[in-house]
């Protein structure tokens, strides 16, 4: 924290770190060693709610799942009398290796925007300062701190601030926090362009910059570059606060700043202060709703899963006709909840959490099943391999839970899955037909043994009601409907960042760069990072390469079926000004499975040529119109084969890049999946009727819900 001034009212300034729920912060036991540095990593923090995943949220594409999102964070923040909360992070999954994904919405730039613009906006509603980070191409961990970013200036505006320009333009962020690394040649703290003429002169930015941890280099072209508040403020071994009461006033002594520079900068601050209103509040806690944010981290979770694969419909299980579930992992996946994990910014200290097994057996009781489960650990080395095989061997169904754990400070070397888990997964597989994969993963991840197994679930990291998310989707409590924020390739080397100057990186002599964690503050390696790639990243690579993934960015199977006919383009050319209009019909043809309403909205996909080799398609927006069996709702379909005319959204250009688009008001609905997106196609999507075009303007088409055995007509 910031300690306040009393005499001049300036009260103290509390920040907590993110972006996955409250994390770490100054709220520790006073008798704690080494006050202040160890707050900055204590696991004796304030406890929180641990949210699922920001790559989960952006997996449910779905504006009112991030204000959910962000609204837990915002109250929590205030409950725990906190002042700022350093997310969301608007980062782009380009090599999905990156130790930091999953705090962070994928590989498309609009998809990452919107999500931010809603968890901003619901986390500012509630009076705490929202910290867009980390601005700016610090997209993975390795050298972090000492690498420079070479990347053309089209590419940098198009892709990697994009997000960063909706969440100030739309969603009025109040901070925004420099990276670590080198942009072009300056670091991005004392980086004028990036700071000043980019963010302030061409967005119009009017809150404050605040540095990561030690991401400061000096005193005078830092803040001459618009850089307003150094973190942490504390020294850490020979790392020392350049912006201390002693620098500043020898800066003056020289006349290399003035006293209206040191004005700016903290008049920047206060006046997020004031607008959000902690200058009249007391620093006082609160209770924290804990069953109700619980509830509702759980409900996140369970809209964000992915069914990547489901023959012969295994899933849902009946539980019913099940006699024993066999539970099979490593530790980190199959005795836990998986969340942050392990180190870094985005833990959160839980109030409680739901383990695999304990999530397994309320389920079944609930269904009033006497089936039972049962829990394999396997070692690390897998020396007891043969007793997960015979646990496989003598159950109804075989659950492996496996994924890949990553965290602040480490970039992944691979996106396989580690420690043996493949060869888990087909031994597993070989002793039970019958098995399902869930993965928990940061980002993409290899799945080699996929035709082996019927039925695969992308959970990414569930946070602490792990366990109720999983046994609920698999038994159909709640229905998979996410789609996915990135493509899952065949192979790793079928990734865009697949040389070595492109990832992780290369030295002085041009050679690789070992993939290491960042946190080596007082690094003096000098490393480059070419995005030479350029707008190809994600599925505009794999498109523009033809290059088939194992799995394409947005896609997601349900547990229904729809037909969808009828689709009209209204107008089918245009100047790119005027609005467009895109109407289809979408029928729900699936058979109940639970006594849940099912829903779905579709997504629209249009070919365009390039004319300047720009990538194929720009993800939309997405609006969410949805109602569960027997809501009221102004977008709900009619009666069984009547055609309802649906709620009208269109958002207009803004310009150059992106502009923002209204949350969505309604229910949410859970719908299908289908078919890989390929030009000309119309395919089944989760939340929203999405028109994917060419280029950098965006139609946001309304969103439906159709229930099953109706049919409905969207506009």
């Amino acid at each position: 924290h910031v300690p306040g001034i009393a005499r001049l009212g300036i009260p103290t300034f509390r920040i907590t770190n993110g972006p996955v729920g409250v994390g770490q912060n100054d709220c520790v036991p006073v008798t704690t060693p080494n006050l202040p540095r160890a707050a900055m990593m204590s696991t004796l923090s304030a406890k929180a709610t641990a949210l699922p995943s920001a790559m989960a949220v952006a997996a449910s594409f779905d504006r009112a799942v991030a204000a959910k999102f962000g609204d837990v964070i915002g109250v929590e923040s205030r409950n725990r009398a906190l002042h700022v909360l350093e997310g969301p992070g608007l980062n782009l999954a380009r090599a999905p290796q990156g130790g930091r994904h999953f705090e962070y919405f994928g590989e498309d730039p609009f998809l990452t925007g919107t999500m931010g613009v809603a968890e901003i906006r619901a986390m500012q509603k509630h009076g705490v300062i929202a910290m867009a980070k980390h601005f700016i191409a610090n997209d993975h961990e390795t050298n972090r701190t000492t690498e420079n970013v070479i990347v053309a200036d089209r590419v940098l505006h198009e892709l990697y601030l994009l997000p960063f320009e909706m969440a100030v333009r739309s969603g009025d962020v109040a901070s925004v926090m420099c990276s670590y690394n080198r942009v072009n040649g300056p670091y991005s703290c004392e980086n004028a362009h990036l700071l000043t003429d980019i963010l302030r002169g061409q967005w119009g930015f009017k809150g404050y910059v605040q540095s990561d941890f030690f991401a400061v280099k000096s005193t005078v072209p830092t803040l001459r570059a618009g850089m307003d508040h150094e973190m942490p403020g504390v020294a850490l071994g020979p790392l020392t606060p350049w912006y201390s009461a002693a620098r500043l006033r020898a800066a003056l002594d020289k006349h290399e700043i003035i006293e209206a520079n040191l004005d700016t900068a903290l008049a920047r601050r206060y006046r997020q202060m004031f607008r959000l209103g902690i200058f009249d509040r007391p620093v006082k806690e609160t209770p924290i709703q804990v069953a109700r944010n619980a509830a509702i981290a759980r409900e996140i979770g369970e809209q964000a899963a992915v069914l990547l694969k489901n023959d012969r419909g295994i899933l849902p299980l009946d539980a019913r006709s099940l006699h024993s579930v066999a539970l099979i992992g490593q530790a980190e996946y199959a005795t836990k909840s998986v969340a942050g994990c392990c180190g870094g910014s985005s833990d959160v200290i839980p109030f409680a959490t739901v383990t695999p097994l304990d999530g397994m057996k309320r389920v079944l009781a609930q269904l009033k099943s006497s089936a039972t489960a049962t829990l394999t650990v396997v070692a690390d080395d897998r020396a007891n391999l043969a007793d997960a095989v015979a646990a496989a061997r003598g159950a109804d169904v075989a659950i492996v839970l496996a994924g890949t754990i990553a965290e602040e400070g480490r970039d992944r070397e691979s996106i396989a899955l580690e420690k043996g888990q493949d060869s888990i997964i087909a031994a597993v597989a070989a002793a039970n037909p019958r098995t399902v994969v869930v993965l928990k993963d940061n980002a993409s991840s290899l799945t080699p043994w996929l035709d082996a197994v019927p039925a695969v679930l992308e959970a990414w990291f569930p946070g602490q009601e792990d366990g109720a998310i999983v046994a609920r989707l698999l038994f159909g409590l709640a229905t998979p409907s996410g789609k996915l924020p990135v493509t899952f390739p065949v192979r790793e080397t079928d990734l865009p960042a697949n040389t070595d100057r492109r990832w992780p990186g290369v030295d002085t002599s041009g050679a690789r760069v070992k993939v290491t964690g960042g946190n080596a503050f007082g690094s003096n390696v000098a490393t480059t990072v070419e995005y030479s790639e350029g707008l190809q990243i994600g599925y505009r690579w794999f498109d523009a390469n033809g290059i088939a993934p194992r799995f394409p960015f947005g896609y997601g199977l349900s547990y229904t079926t729809f037909a969808l006919s009828n689709l009209v383009v209204t107008p089918r050319a245009g100047d790119g000004t005027a609005p467009v209009t895109v109407r289809v019909t979408v029928a729900n043809t699936g058979v109940p499975v639970v006594s849940r309403g099912r829903g779905r909205a579709a997504q629209a996909a249009r070919g365009v040529r390039e004319s300047l080799a720009r990538a194929r398609r720009a993800k939309s927006g997405d609006d969410d119109a949805r109602s569960r069996r027997g809501e009221p709702s102004a977008r709900r379909v009619g009666r069984s084969g009547a055609a309802v005319a649906c709620a009208e959204r269109t958002v207009h250009d803004h310009g150059r890049y992106f502009g923002g688009g209204r949350a969505a008001e309604g229910k949410r609905d859970d719908r299908g999946g289908g078919k890989a997106l390929r030009p000309g196609s119309l395919r089944p999507a989760r939340k929203a009727l999405h028109l994917l075009t060419l280029g950098l303007t965006h139609r946001t088409i309304a969103g439906l819900v159709c229930e099953r055995g109706h049919t409905c007509t969207v506009f």
